[in-house]
């Protein structure tokens, strides 16, 4: 016995299953961006390489959320930290 909800068409589909995409891929983009605040700042704060390593994501994207969160200031620079910008 199938339920009716799975007979979509190709369109149907996609036009269900878009904002749920969109939904996951906004909350891993949160995630990353609280990530990369933990482990990016503070006494133990790590690499570019290696924050992008752990957390699976470009090194390109995650220049980017760096430099998006200390343009908004919610992260500060800090001269005894390691570069996370610069990091290779």
């Amino acid at each position: 016995m199938h339920s009716g909800r799975f007979r979509l068409s190709a369109n149907e589909a996609d036009a269900e299953l878009l904002p749920i995409y969109k939904s996951l891929q906004e909350n891993v983009l949160r995630f990353t961006e609280a990530l990369v605040v933990f482990v990016g700042s503070g006494p133990d704060a790590i690499t570019l390489k290696e924050m992008a390593r752990k957390t699976r994501r470009r090194k390109n994207d995650l220049r980017e959320i760096i430099q998006s969160l200390l343009e908004r200031g919610q992260i500060k620079p800090d001269s005894a930290q390691p570069n996370p910008i610069a990091g290779g």
